[in-house]
């Protein structure tokens, strides 16, 4: 019989300190738990915070995607262009609407979307394209600037996924600094408040935009497309148990306690990618001069980088090992490793695309690995991590 490994780290780990759970017993016991007050303080927070007009919280960050996808009017009639290296919930939740989804290539080295790869399908694409979703990858990000040019030039929407960069700024060739996923360039992001996310309510996510129609829109699909108007005119029988539906909306709604658990994590967001990034910076010393491995980029500390995941690159084949003989002989040493991403057109959902040719995507799904990263690390445990991979790649 196979005995159980203990994992004692593994590639993400949430993050909950006494603060966090006062916060979330308070609205258990004193406050309403759901529609009330919490979440509203929540979004106002997460406002000030990236500096946006608009914030509506939601129940994950697919949702959050999906909302953003629905008010900008997509269906079976459009198309939206992404990256492959990204989560299933980038395209998926395009999908739900019934729009199409082409894939660009991306940079072997960074995994972000290549913008000769994004103007060819803009170019020869048959499909009304009505949006560009660019992904901001773990600790790398794509030039806002940039792509906001291409969707101004092609009359498109530009969509952040900033679902991994949260508290992250973006710099720009003017020296003009944004928190990214604050919608300045794009016409909206999305946030996911997952359990291994910067910071977590659970599950739970969030819409950023500074456009007050579509904010109006997201907050009509987030709660069944039904309204109740406090204004309606009582002597039309419309009294406050009355509500008016015009669309087809979902339940995306998130809990006052969820929002609670959100705003008392907020406050530590900055400390905590702070010493994300401290040990980004040991790992990096300490396999700077390892044969065979790439090691993520490390900006300049202005740029306060979220580390939500800590990816290296590995030539497995000049190593004469494969990834999954080094996951599994790691696992056995307690440490969990995770694959950030499988190529979406390799998922049998995406087949049509399975023809065509990525080979910026290959590359970099061929040599990427995830090794732990989350605040409750410590420079001893990256040092036996690294030590632990030392061990598994060369003996």
């Amino acid at each position: 019989m196979n005995k159980s490994v203990f994992m004692k780290y593994p590639y993400a780990k949430h993050h909950i300190n006494e603060d966090d759970i006062n916060a979330v017993i308070d609205v258990l016991k004193n406050k309403s738990i759901t529609q009330g007050k919490k979440v509203e303080e929540f979004e106002s927070e997460l406002a000030t915070y990236l500096n946006s007009k608009y914030v509506v919280a939601c129940s994950s960050g697919t949702a959050a995607l999906h909302l953003i996808y629905l008010a900008m009017g997509l269906d079976e009639n459009t198309a939206i262009i992404t990256t492959p290296i990204t989560f299933l919930a980038t395209a998926h939740a395009a999908r739900l609407t019934g729009a199409k989804v082409h894939f660009s290539d991306v940079d072997k080295d960074t995994g972000l979307i290549l913008v000769d790869s994004v103007y060819k399908i803009l170019k020869n694409a048959k499909d009304k394209i009505k949006a560009l979703v660019i992904v901001h990858l773990g600790s790398k990000t794509c030039d806002l600037e940039k792509y906001k040019s291409i969707a101004d030039q092609y009359k498109i929407h530009l969509i952040e996924d900033s679902c991994h960069a949260f508290g992250e700024k973006y710099i720009s060739k003017y020296n003009s600094s944004s928190m990214l996923g604050s919608a300045k360039y794009s016409h909206a992001s999305a946030l996911s408040f997952h359990a291994i996310k910067n910071i977590t309510t659970g599950e739970g996510g969030a819409v950023i935009t500074n456009n007050k129609k579509l904010a109006d829109k997201i907050r009509l699909f987030r709660s069944h497309g039904s309204i109740r108007d406090k204004n309606w005119n009582n002597k039309l029988e419309r009294g406050p148990w009355y509500y008016e539906s015009n669309l087809i909306g979902y339940n995306y709604r998130i809990t006052d306690f969820q929002a609670a658990l959100g705003i008392s994590q907020l406050k530590r967001l900055g400390q905590q990618n702070k010493y994300k990034y401290s040990l980004a910076k040991i790992y990096n010393n300490l396999l700077k001069d390892i044969k065979y491995i790439k090691l993520p980029v490390i900006k300049e500390e202005k740029y306060d980088q979220a580390w939500h995941l800590y990816s290296i690159a590995l030539n497995f084949k000049n190593i004469g090992k494969s990834r999954n003989e080094v996951m599994k002989k790691l696992l056995e040493k307690g440490i969990g490793t995770q694959v950030h991403y499988i190529p979406l057109y390799k998922q049998p959902i995406y087949k049509s695309n399975a023809n065509k040719k990525y080979p910026g995507a290959e590359m970099y799904f061929e040599s990427t690995l995830s090794l732990p990263m989350y605040p409750s690390l410590l420079e001893k445990d990256i040092e036996y991590i690294v030590k632990s991979l030392k061990e598994v790649l060369f003996n």
